[in-house]
């Protein structure tokens, strides 16, 4: 049966659950139910698990019963078994621990397959998607009594922190020739949920208090915050205000926030809650005072000083990186045709320091380019990826190619840059065989690169001219791009993260868009790894999933040499840390758990929880210098960490909250295997 919500479906609860104490969690997948059952002492409660097609656009033609066979596992922070773990067509309950948190499903049958991924909500229901796998699912917005978005361009579109809400918000519809268009596409907003595939299209008369086109969307504490843009309807002002959403109520603030005017910014959330604004123009043109100012979820709502000075830009790319410190780069100092800005910024959490410069964006011991334009991502352990733009000179000498940039300036580029933590750069593109290997010539450049984040530390990427447009994912563990598949993907305009396997894509109608036109929005779920995902254990044997380094891997140094860049052995899986990287457990967190660490060469790692380091310092190993190979194991329980080695141990005060897991060291070590088990009550 497809999976869809249906208020007419009952709960069953199979004998074998009896008069025990436990939860159950019922499965609605159409007519069909499956009961999980839980042991929770002292109460019996009722959740519910509901799977739902992604778009009535893309789900099967045909949903026959028996069709497809789903498979549902259960997430949180237990252990997989084989009862959180339920084939559907073989009849067993599945044990649903009462701390569950999130499931994955998938559809599958002779032709198609179907991914999907939730998280619990405040009651511990949980809504399911179910996306094509490695294919777009258009996504219906417009309604009978609602056409937006329609023929407009420079819609605002993001996703709020917890992955569930799209929202589409403004636009400018000004190539109509009619005021009163324009304003309703100013004015309007739609909102999808992507957990339950409900869309709602909201009309100018219950949309957005002030018309706007190219704002910003950013979450903001459990909503979302529209700031900024210009007014299409009155000669392209920037617009002085910014407007909250609330996802629970699809109803905008009733008083926007008075901000000073900015247009043509950036925004990114920062820890703090807060949503900082970069840059932009106001009505005198680029904003130099105070090109960084915030807005609060809380009173005081705006802020305008305490924030570090940076230089004028506009259109500035924007991104809060993986260790909560904000990147800054790309844009230009003034109006067009002012060059573009070369230097890359970074300032810490709080928006307070520049704490880190590169001047220019190129490759190690080039000072005569710099690379400007670049499409950029962020990457596991603070690092960035930055792919295409425009070369330019810095010595004034002229730059020769067959097609030159759109500014006349340099040549379009055809290097991947990999910026690590520390700001070093290592060029992984432009046909090289590993990064920091030679480049090659011939190497044909990216065409108007966009790229978003992915899982496991692998960002995706549209390349290619407006009407062959391509996709192309990036691989850490060889610096390289893989294959590209095709899309039919014009643009995309915007493209938006919404959890680390899925994005969607918003595909206006700009100026290289067919006539007639119509914006789309598009969802592409690729993964199912979450922060309650189980880590595929052991980790590094067979392939790389579920792991990344936090900088670019070194080729394999000839035998006798010594590696100066981590890598990995594809032969036998095994990997070598070498002093300043990091190796990380990707896209996941972890309360308990059990960490294993296989060492074939060197000292046990160090190993961070979070911001906590045990293996060193003060928790140092009971043994620091083991004859490989051994065990390096690393126990969180509660508020104690516990270190054994070759049966010796050593406990340690742990951290608090939700941890990510990573490894480290001061000397070369060689990995062969990572276990990480999450530990259950």
């Amino acid at each position: 049966m497809p999976p869809e919500a249906s208020s007419r479906s009952s709960t069953y609860l199979p004998n074998i659950c009896g008069n025990t104490r436990r939860v159950h969690r019922t499965l609605v997948l159409g007519s069909a139910l499956a009961c999980a059952c839980t042991t929770v002492r002292g109460r019996e409660e009722t959740h519910t698990i509901v799977g739902h097609w992604a778009s009535s656009l893309c789900r099967p033609a045909a949903t026959e019963d028996g069709q497809f066979d789903f498979e549902l596992e259960a997430l949180g922070d237990f252990p997989p078994t084989t009862d959180t773990h339920e084939s559907l067509k073989a009849g067993r309950e599945l044990v649903v621990p009462g701390t569950t948190r999130a499931a994955w499903l998938t559809a599958t049958d002779d032709f198609s397959s179907y991914l999907g991924l939730g998280t619990a909500d405040d009651a511990a229901n949980i809504d399911v998607s179910l996306w094509p796998s490695g294919s777009f699912c258009e996504l219906s917005v417009a309604t009978s009594s609602c056409a937006y978005p329609a023929g407009g361009k420079a819609y605002a579109m993001g996703v709020a922190s917890d992955g569930r809400t799209l929202l589409i918000a403004g636009g400018d519809a000004s190539a109509e020739q009619d005021v009163d268009p324009t304003t309703d596409v100013a004015s309007s907003a739609a909102v999808i949920d992507l957990a339950t595939s409900r869309t709602t299209c909201l009309p100018r008369d219950a949309a957005l208090q002030v018309a706007r086109a190219g704002a910003t969307i950013t979450p903001l504490g459990g909503g979302l915050l529209v700031a900024g843009g210009y007014d299409p309807s009155a000669g392209n002002a920037p617009v002085g205000s910014a407007e909250t959403f609330d996802p629970t109520t699809h109803a905008f603030g009733a008083d926007p926030i008075t901000i000073s005017a900015r247009a043509h910014h950036g925004a990114v959330a920062l820890a703090s809650n807060e949503v900082l604004l970069v840059g932009g123009v106001d009505e005198s043109g680029p904003i130099a005072e105070q090109a960084l100012a915030a807005v609060a979820p809380t009173s005081p709502r705006y802020r305008k000083t305490g924030f570090a000075a940076i230089e004028p830009r506009i259109d500035p790319v924007v991104l809060r990186l993986s260790d909560d410190r904000v990147f800054i780069a790309g844009g230009t100092s003034d109006l067009p045709p002012s060059p573009a800005v070369q230097s890359l910024l970074w300032l810490d959490p709080t928006a307070r320091t520049v704490v880190r410069t590169l001047p220019a964006l190129s490759c190690d011991g080039d000072e005569t380019t710099a690379t400007v334009g670049s499409a950029f991502a962020t990457m596991p352990g603070g690092a960035v990826l930055a792919v295409g733009g425009c070369t330019e000179s810095t010595d004034g000498a002229t730059q020769t190619c067959d097609k030159p940039c759109d500014n006349g300036a340099g040549c379009p580029s055809s290097e991947v840059f990999w910026i690590d933590r520390d700001g070093d750069v290592t060029c992984c593109g432009s046909g090289r065989q590993n990064c920091g290997g030679p480049a090659q010539d011939g190497v044909a450049p990216f065409v108007s690169p966009e790229l978003v984040g992915g899982e496991d530390g692998r960002p995706w990427l549209f390349d290619g001219p407006s009407d062959s447009r391509a996709m192309q994912r990036f691989n850490p563990w060889t610096g390289q791009f893989e294959a590209p598949m095709p899309t039919d993907e014009r643009g995309p305009a915007s493209l938006a993260r919404a959890d680390a396997g899925l994005f969607v894509a918003l595909d206006d109608c700009g100026a290289d868009a067919p006539t007639p036109c119509s914006a789309s929005v598009r969802g592409f779920r690729h993964g199912l790894r979450g922060p309650y995902s189980q880590a595929v254990a052991p980790l590094l044997l067979a392939d790389t999933e579920g792991v990344a380094l936090d900088r670019a891997p070194g080729a394999p140094p000839s035998p006798g040499a010594v590696a100066t860049a981590s890598w990995r052995n594809p032969a036998n899986g095994q990997v070598q840390i070498t002093p300043g990287s990091t190796l990380l457990v990707t896209d996941t967190t972890y309360e308990d758990v059990d960490v294993v660490v296989h060492v074939t060469a060197g000292p046990p790692p160090t190993v961070h929880l979070g911001s906590a380091t045990f293996g060193k310092g003060s928790c140092q190993w009971p043994l620091t210098a083991p004859q490989p190979a051994f065990d390096a194991e690393l126990t969180r329980r509660g508020g104690s960490v516990t270190l054994t080695v070759k049966g010796r141990a050593r406990s340690c005060p742990g951290p608090s909250g939700r941890v990510a897991v990573s490894f480290a060291g001061d000397a070369p070590i060689t990995l062969e295997s990572i276990t990480v088990t999450r530990i259950g009550d």
